[in-house]
């Protein structure tokens, strides 16, 4: 029997100490690495939580009532009802102690988890410049890359708030003197002594590129923030916030802006790649400056990975540093605008897609405006006076344009350029270039006209006009146009039986007659230098006929 006692209380000493390996002790050591972490946070901060555990079995933690406050002068105070996290790297910290230590061996895709998935409920912030709250967010698979944190010439993170608010002071200032000297320029002086002591052109450029100086520590924080951070996919809901602007002189007005979103859904990204997202229900109030809703706002893939290097890496901002970025469509649906002066605008869907860069230019780029939705009530004096006369009772505009250019055959085209409002008309554009050569100093001079179409479809734009001075019946309109047709005849005079322009003339009178469209070609010979245009116009109709091979037809 005593040995059986004996046995029986060496498995209870055995299993106890199991017990405590397996539960008691993970728990120990998250609430220790917990501690480690906040003890460690800049001068200032203040964390508390009322209970942190985590379970050894399904290695889930737990934070409840986390609340934390920011240092001063915009001291922020923020509380958190919960806080889950699956699966997190108790080593967190060693880790990044270990890459602080060895920075030299660090490598840029050198990654360290923090979890599985960070999921944060009941977020209630208050002080500095905003107030309000978070419903709910979810982060899966975090990681922190500190090969860009821990970049030469990135400072460290306990002064991330300072370098950035001495730029956007610095920043305001400049951006006061450009204004003021701005000003000045605009004054004439009395005399010579008053004229000589008014600022240059050199003078503003010289205070433009400090502007620009004292933004770049805070593009390369940006810069090393984007290339730390990869995560798998990010959800949230619930977020109404209201952010009050300080007054920063000639930058932002001082005002409340009032932010919320229904629901955000983020894809993957890894160090600037990616990142497509999505919101729903998105309302940003600006107050007296206006307000801006959409159903739906979306944002494709981007890849800005090699662009935040070369900021990182200290180069100056410039064309080629946005070599190789791209940037996925950026779409708006269902947007609502409210404008200071009180008018209301609807749009069906507002995007922008294709942007790419290459060569240290814009390769590529195309946006659209569908269904731009406005009352004649909700616009100022001055465009209902220019709208009376077509009697609409509403304006529904369209607008799109394309610009794609071809670094190796160095052409160009802008294409797709349309602005059209329904039950008017539409108007179209098209160009194809060459000898687009930014890298050329004599690009300017070199690029030339290969060919180019502006058509105009009508609707009733026409027809409204000559209603304009009362109702007319179809006869009077068909007259009306008969006359305008040899109106227009009689005008050209001789240039109307010129063998050259008599097409042409010939598809104007017939667009007058019967407007339904018309169409005007370039298609000259050969290339024609853009700096020529002006001269070959000044020369008369034979030289537009000759040089530019112009052509007009009408309702083909």
């Amino acid at each position: 029997m005593n040995k059986i006692a004996i046995a029986a209380a060496a498995a209870v000493i055995v299993g106890g100490g199991a017990y405590y390996a397996l539960a008691v002790l993970p728990g120990q050591q998250f609430r220790f690495a917990l501690d480690r972490t906040i003890a460690e946070l800049p001068p200032g901060y203040s964390v508390h939580y009322d209970k942190a555990n985590y379970g050894p079995f399904n290695h889930v933690a737990e934070i409840d009532g986390l609340t934390v406050q920011t240092p001063a002068p915009q001291s922020v105070n923020e509380t958190i009802a919960r806080i889950t996290i699956e699966n997190p790297a108790l080593d967190f910290i060693d880790g990044w102690n270990k890459a602080e230590a060895n920075r030299a061996a660090l490598k840029p895709d050198q990654a360290l988890p923090v979890a599985d998935r960070i999921t944060v409920e009941g977020v209630k912030l208050s002080g500095g410049f905003a107030n309000g709250s978070i419903g709910s967010s979810s982060l899966a698979k975090l990681r922190i890359y500190p090969w860009a944190l821990l970049h030469p010439g990135v400072p460290p993170l306990n002064e991330f708030e300072t370098v950035f608010l001495t730029a956007m002071r610095t920043q305001a200032t400049l951006a006061a003197e450009q204004q003021a000297m701005l000003g000045q320029l605009k004054k004439e002086g009395d005399d010579d002594q008053a004229a000589a002591a008014l600022p240059t052109i050199a003078d503003v450029q010289k205070l433009r590129k400090e502007q620009l100086d004292a933004l770049l520590p805070v593009i390369r924080l940006e810069a090393a923030g984007l290339l730390a951070l990869g995560y798998d996919g990010f959800e949230g809901s619930g977020l109404d916030v209201t952010s009050t602007i300080p007054d920063a002189g000639a930058i932002t007005s001082p005002g409340n802006v009032h932010i919320a979103m229904a629901k955000l859904h983020a894809g993957p990204l890894d160090r600037g790649i990616g990142g497509a997202n999505a919101i729903d229900g998105l309302v940003e109030d600006l107050g007296p400056q206006g307000k801006v809703s959409a159903n739906r706002a979306s944002i494709g893939d981007m890849a800005i990975r090699d662009a935040a290097m070369r900021f990182l890496d200290g180069g100056f901002p410039s064309m080629a540093m946005l070599d190789g970025a791209t940037l996925g469509p950026l779409e708006f649906d269902g947007m609502a605008l409210a404008f200071p002066s009180g008018g209301k605008a609807e749009i069906e869907k507002i995007g922008f897609k294709d942007l790419a860069f290459d060569r240290s230019f814009l390769k590529s780029f195309s946006l659209y405006v569908t269904g731009f939705n406005q009352k004649p009530a909700d616009i100022d004096a001055t465009e209902k006076a220019m709208l009376q006369p077509i009697a609409l009772r509403a304006v529904t505009a369209n607008i799109s344009a394309a610009f794609l250019w071809d670094p190796d055959k160095k052409t160009a085209s802008v294409h797709d350029v349309l602005f059209s409002v329904d039950r008017v008309g539409s108007i179209e554009v098209n160009a194809e270039l060459a000898g687009i050569d930014p890298a050329d100093p004599a690009a300017s001079l070199q690029a030339s006209l290969v060919k180019a179409t502006v058509r105009y479809q009508d609707a009733s734009l026409i027809n409204r006009l000559l209603r304009a001075d009362g109702k007319k019946t179809a006869p009077e309109l068909a007259q009306m146009r008969q006359q305008y047709a040899a109106g227009i005849l009689a005008t050209l005079g001789p240039l109307a039986s010129n063998p050259k322009l008599a097409p042409s003339v010939q598809a104007i009178s017939d667009f007058a007659k019967t407007p339904r469209n018309l169409t005007i070609t370039l298609a000259p010979p050969m290339p024609v230098p853009v700096a020529t245009l002006k001269d070959i116009g000044a020369q008369g109709p034979g030289a537009l006929v000759d040089a530019l091979g112009l052509s007009i037809t009408a309702n083909q």
